[in-house]
């Protein structure tokens, strides 16, 4: 199956792009509509306003991400309400008929989400193993200099 193609715009910032693995044919996304959907919810909301900006001025998101995006928002928001509910409730809790200490099942669904969140976040290049391996072009003369491939 091989490893997962990694964007252009990805490969143009980490500074790991050669001439003949990009593909000239690739479709270029409009960013011109990444706007922050009415339908999320409050945190994911938050996550969106804080993150995705970021993202669409690194050039590394456009239109047809932003399912994927609220995705990520989503399973941000859904994390973030699990582990409120291990701070509220603790991470062992009573059985309810028996009384017996178990895990609160809250535990394994904020674990299991954050997993999910992190191999999402690693999609956009948000993680921290992708970012040593990102750098950034500097100033307009090295934009320019890419316009021409």
């Amino acid at each position: 199956m091989g490893r997962k193609s990694i964007p252009t715009a990805l490969k143009l910032i980490r500074g790991t792009d050669q001439p003949c693995r990009i593909n000239p044919a690739e479709p270029k996304a409009k960013s011109d509509k990444v706007k922050c959907p009415t339908h999320l919810t409050n945190d994911a909301k938050k996550f969106w306003r804080k993150f995705v900006p970021e993202l669409q001025g690194m050039g590394i998101i456009g239109n047809s991400d932003v399912p994927a995006l609220e995705g990520l928002c989503e399973k941000y928001a859904e994390w973030q309400e699990y582990q409120g509910k291990v701070r509220t409730l603790g991470a062992i809790v009573k059985h309810p008929t028996s009384g017996a200490p178990i895990p609160s099942p809250y535990f394994a669904l904020a674990h299991k989400s954050f997993e999910q969140f992190a191999r999402m976040l690693s999609e956009f290049g948000m993680t921290p193993a992708s970012r040593t391996k990102v750098s950034t072009l500097k100033g307009d003369s090295a934009k320019d200099e890419w316009a021409d491939l």
